[in-house]
This record gives structure tokens, C-alpha cells and sequence, in this order.
């Protein structure tokens, strides 16, 4: 989530509101961003509409993963690391030349996880727990010329946990008969009657141009991405036989974007580009197995299956550019454009499997195909009220395309959404060693795509608008060679507008909710704490023969809610983390940490899922108190 926009719903070839881009590289489909790095150079987080300097549009913002390039001189770390629930991880980075203008890099890591956060009360397994995830990844540096740079970067990433599906119902929540009974268990427990499971496996090649023609840059990036994926997990989150669901994908993807861009304006900078994206993604298949009542008593419950199989293609061509120009001394104007052009097909059929095994076709396979196009920009000005301070004003306009459902395939295809921004701040650096920056904003949303369930799986909609409005600083200060110190604070005020089409749960007398259609407006976005705050704090500190680094970061989030009808929430909760490490000079550095030190159960994943006309509430909760030593060392 970045200032109120957030999503909830993931499917074959549907993309977040928010991009990934890992060097360059946009990262569609969210199965294909459970890797992790041990390589990271930066983590740039970029708010707002983007779309006038990078090749794939997006609504909510842009985080960009920069990682190390490779160097000449021979280096690289090495790391491993003990943690609670016998929690063992060990990664390594290396790098050198090959030649004299080529260089290379390679980066891995293996994590594994002994116990489980917790214990499926209906089997004594554990759950929430990490079997192993694996990865390893390269980059090839080719400098042929002064003017010329070649970069080939190629991953690999394989993970195996108990963490996805790993839902039960809420604390307090009554699950109606059949179901049941309550749920007394621990936060990252569970109790259900199909044990959760979730495997992924993916990767990529990539390759980036980067040549200098003077006054001229120009920026090749191509790239292919391609993985897979299975889940099961209990859908009716009780240990009551009732229904679980299984799904096995994949998701592909091609890039190609060109870049030119001025590398001495005097004044004046511009960036044109253009960019092509094809993706596919797909369920083959997905479907729910529910068990009916058993012939006689303690017999086999018959079990009938609904599936799903559907690929949604996506092809998508764009043209963007933006230009600054001085327009008096210290004042700057801004202007950036973008057409986009999208097709989206789908190729989809469903079908039902009896108790007897007999498979019955209920949806006949259909293709379908429908197209979006879109003018979007960025209007800015700057204004330098000293060498350290300037204010800007902003409107930016962002689109992300429509599409198909491709859980619930009957459903009509959902509209595209777009987003007006209005933004005011300042940048300064009050002094060398004292920066502040904070913005305030407004954002007119519109068609936004929201989820609702339907009989355990997801199919989008369009709510027809939010308003949006906030505010958010931060301040960043090193009063001392040794000492380090940020604070962030973030306010969103977000709302919905007439939504009278909204699915809206209602608790029942006897447990369950009764769903149904009703006016959400007026009731906080999904996702969308009001207030948000971090604080961090860095000091490094001489002793003997090496260097005492401290580091402790809070933060603190409002209460948020995870539907548009607000019925479900996640209370307001603090978490704290640190680091005690000390470094030698010849490289090696002693590390104990913790994260989440005050043990907070935060619901990552909650909501209502309808059985029918019935709902049935579910909760996921994120990482436990971890903590743990960490020996590394450089060379």
C-alpha cells in the first residue's frame, strides 16, 4: 500500500497496482516476486501515478530493486545466520574480472526453517513454516568501449513453505454448524482439515544497453520471465471437512523498452521511450473440492470439484516522454506524456467433477478479447527558494488497464481505473547534516477494481470512486559522525464514494455472516491506515580493534480495514526490531538481531468468504518475534 492504493486480488494475469521493477526489469505477476536478494545496492519507493519515465504504467507508485553491479577487483560476503524456530539461512556474494572489460558477478542464498510458527491443531503439524527457499543469481558486465555498457543478468528462485493458506477464523469469531467449533488456538496456529502447501518456482534472463552517442543516452533493456506455482489449503478454515481449494499456475513474461535520454540539457532534459510487454498468465487448473454428507455414519464424505481453467494474455505497447525546462531562474516546469495501448485476451473453460468421478463440462471453452487505450501525463513545477530548499506542485494523471476474471471466468470483464494526483511539497536540506522533506496530496480515484468472493474464489469489480487525501514527512538527521536518526510520518484519509453495488457481510445470530449487496460510502479504503510512523536510529562507536554499530528501528500503524464494508479489521499495533553487531577490521562482523521484538499478531490476510449465500470469516497473521545471531565476512 502507498498512500491508500492497495489491491487484495491476485489471479492469472492480473497485476497489482503498485510495480516492481528489479534493474529495470517490470515484474508482472506477484508469484513472480517471492524472490529475495542478498545483492541489494538501493530500494527506491517512488509515490504516486508513474508512467512518464518507466515503461509499465501504474497507479499507486513504483518500488525499484537496484542490485550491485559487478566490479573488477576480486570481493564479495559471505553470510550465515542462526534464528529462533531453528531457523537457518546462509548466503554469498563474489564478484571479479574476467578481462579487462569484463566483469562478473554471483550472488545465492538458502534459507530453511526447522519449526513452524504454528502447529495445525487438527493433524499436530506444524504450519508457518519455511521448508526451504533457494536462490541464486549473476550479472555479466561488458564494457567493450568507454562509451558502451552491456549488462546480462540471469535468477533462479525455488521456495516450499506452509505459510500460504495458512488461514483459520478470527479470535472471537462463531463459525456456524457445521463448522466449527471456535477457534482457541495461538495467532500463527490453525485448525484445519487440509494441511496448507505452497510451492514456487521461477527466474529470468535479462540483458541491458546502456551507450553514450554524446549529448545522447541510449537504454536497451529485453528481458524474459517465466514460473510456476502450486497451492492447496483448507477454504473453509475449520476442521470440519467442508471444502479446500488447490490451485496450479504459471505466468510468463517478455519486455522490450528503449530509452533515449539527454545526458547534458543545459537547462532543458528529456526522456522518450518506448516499450512493448507481452505476459500470460494461467490456472491450470483452479477449483474448490467440497464434501457432501456421508451414505452412512463415519463413511467417506463424497467430494465434487469445480475447476477453472483460464489464460489471460496481455499485450501492451506504449510511447512516453517528459521534458524539464527552466523557465526563469530557479523555476522548472515539468511536462510528461504517455499513450498506452493494451489488449487483454482470455481462453477459459470450467468444469465439475461428481462424487462418482464423472467430469462435467459447465462452462464450454470460449476466447474472448477486449481492448484499452489511454493519454496520460505529469505536470510539475519547481521552485528553488534557496540552494537548499525547493518547493514543488504536481498533477499527475495514472491508468491501469481492465481485464478478465479469470477465477470466477462467467463474470464480465471489470473496467480500467484511473487516478488523478494533485501533490504540493518541499525538499530541503535545512543543513549538511539535516534534511526534511514532506508532501501533501489529493488523489481522485476512479473505477477502482476491488475483489469480492464468490462461492471461496475472487472475481474483480469496479468501485465507482475514493477520495483520497493526506500528507507525509520525513526527517533524516546525523548530528554526529556516529549518529544517525530518520522519522517518517504518513497520513491517509481515504474514503469511499457512492458504492451502492458493495459486497457486504452481516454477522448472524447463530455465527457466520449472511452476504449480500449494500452503500459502502463513506467507509475507510481498504488497506489504508490513517497514521503511520517509523523511527530509526544509528550509531557507530570505536572499540579496540574493530567497530560497534547499534541499530533499532519502531514503527507504529493505525487500525486498517480489510474490506470495503469495514466488518473485519486489523487493530492499531507497534513493532520493534534492532541490531547489535560489532566488525572487525579484517572484515568479520558478529550480528545479533530481532525483529517484531514486542510480538505483534498483524493480519496480513483477512476478510469474509462466501459459501453460498453463507460467509465464513478467515485471518493470516505475518512474521512472530524472530530473532537470531548472524556471522559474516568480507573479502
Amino acid at each position: 500500500m502507498i498512500r491508500g492504493v492497495s489491491s487484495k486480488i491476485v489471479g492469472a494475469g492480473l497485476e497489482p497496482p503498485i510495480a516492481t521493477y528489479v534493474d529495470g526489469v517490470y515484474i508482472g505477476s506477484p508469484f513472480s516476486t517471492t524472490f529475495s536478494f542478498n545483492n541489494v545496492e538501493r530500494i527506491e519507493i517512488l509515490k504516486g501515478p508513474q508512467g512518464t519515465l518507466f515503461g509499465r504504467n501504474a497507479t499507486g507508485g513504483l518500488i525499484q530493486i537496484v542490485t550491485r553491479d559487478p566490479k573488477q577487483e576480486p570481493g564479495g560476503t559471505m553470510k550465515l545466520s542462526y534464528g529462533n524456530f531453528d531457523t537457518v539461512e546462509g548466503s554469498f556474494y563474489v564478484t571479479g574480472g574476467l578481462t579487462d572489460n569484463l566483469a562478473i558477478d554471483l550472488s545465492g542464498r538458502l534459507s530453511t526453517q526447522g519449526k513452524g510458527w504454528g502447529t495445525n491443531l487438527a493433524n499436530g503439524r506444524d504450519v508457518n513454516k519455511l521448508y526451504h527457499d533457494a536462490g541464486i543469481r549473476s550479472k555479466l558486465l561488458f564494457t567493450p568501449t568507454d562509451d558502451l555498457e552491456i549488462r546480462i543478468t540471469g535468477d533462479y528462485n525455488d521456495t516450499h513453505n506452509s505459510r500460504f493458506g495458512a488461514q483459520r477464523p478470527p479470535r472471537g469469531f462463531v463459525p456456524p454448524a457445521p463448522y466449527g467449533p471456535a477457534f482457541n488456538g495461538g495467532d500463527w496456529d490453525i485448525a484445519s482439515d487440509q494441511q496448507p502447501d505452497f510451492t514456487a518456482k521461477g527466474g529470468g534472463i535479462s540483458s541491458r544497453l546502456d551507450y553514450n552517442l554524446g549529448n545522447v543516452g541510449l537504454a536497451a533493456i529485453t528481458a524474459y520471465r517465466k514460473s510456476r506455482y502450486h497451492g492447496v489449503f483448507d477454504s473453509d478454515y475449520t476442521a470440519f471437512p467442508g471444502r479446500y481449494a488447490e490451485t496450479i499456475g504459471r505466468d510468463e513474461q517478455f519486455s522490450q523498452e528503449l530509452q533515449l535520454q539527454s545526458s547534458d540539457g543545459h537547462g532543458f532534459n528529456w526522456t522518450l521511450g518506448a516499450f512493448y510487454y507481452w505476459a500470460e498468465g494461467r490456472f491450470d487448473p483452479i477449483g474448490t473440492i467440497t464434501y457432501g454428507t456421508p451414505a452412512t455414519p463415519g463413511g467417506v464424505r463424497p467430494a465434487t470439484g469445480r475447476f477453472v481453467q483460464a489464460a489471460q494474455g496481455t499485450e501492451s505497447i506504449a510511447l512516453y516522454g517528459q521534458a524539464s525546462a527552466e523557465l526563469m531562474p530557479r523555476l522548472n516546469a515539468t511536462v510528461g506524456l504517455r499513450y498506452t495501448h493494451e489488449k487483454r485476451d482470455l481462453e477459459a473453460d470450467a468444469f465439475t467433477v461428481t462424487p462418482s468421478g464423472i467430469t462435467v463440462v459447465t462452462t464450454p471453452e470460449f476466447t474472448s478479447s477486449t481492448k484499452f487505450q489511454k493519454l496520460t501525463w505529469r505536470l510539475a513545477l519547481d521552485y528553488h527558494l534557496s540552494a537548499r530548499t525547493m518547493a514543488y506542485l504536481s498533477y499527475n494523471r495514472g491508468f491501469k488497464s481492465g481485464g478478465y476474471n479469470t477465477l470466477v471466468v462467467t463474470l464480465p470483464p471489470f473496467a480500467p481505473e484511473t487516478l488523478d494526483a494533485y501533490e504540493i511539497g518541499v525538499k530541503s536540506s535545512i543543513e549538511s547534516w539535516l534534511t526534511l522533506n514532506g508532501a501533501a496530496f489529493y488523489y481522485d480515484y476512479k473505477n477502482i477494481q476491488v475483489g469480492r468472493s464468490i462461492n471461496g474464489l475472487t472475481g474483480t469489480y469496479n468501485a465507482p470512486g475514493t477520495e483520497i487525501y493526506g500528507a507525509d514527512v520525513e526527517l533524516r538527521a546525523q548530528p554526529t559522525r556516529a549518529l544517525s536518526l530518520t522519522l517518517g510520518y504518513s497520513y491517509v484519509h481515504g474514503r469511499y464514494l457512492d458504492f451502492s453495488g458493495a459486497q457486504v457481510a452481516t454477522p448472524l445470530p447463530g455465527g457466520g455472516y449472511s452476504v449480500g449487496t449494500g452503500n459502502v460510502e463513506g467507509n475507510h479504503t481498504i488497506l489504508s491506515p490513517e497514521h503511520s510512523v517509523t523511527l530509526g536510529a544509528s550509531y557507530n562507536h570505536e572499540l579496540g580493534a574493530g567497530i560497534l554499530k547499534l541499530d533499532a528501528n519502531y514503527s507504529y500503524t493505525s487500525r486498517y480495514y480489510h474490506e470495503p464494508d469495514n466488518v473485519l479489521s486489523q487493530p492499531s499495533y507497534s513493532m520493534l526490531g534492532g541490531t547489535i553487531a560489532y566488525e572487525t577490521k579484517a572484515g568479520l562482523t558478529f550480528s545479533l538481531w530481532g525483529k517484531n521484538l514486542t510480538n505483534e499478531a498483524v493480519e496480513v490476510v483477512g476478510g469474509v468468504q462466501t459459501f453460498g449465500t453463507l460467509g465464513l470469516a478467515r485471518s493470516a497473521y505475518g512474521e512472530p518475534r524472530t530473532y537470531g545471531v548472524t556471522v559474516s565476512a568480507a573479502f
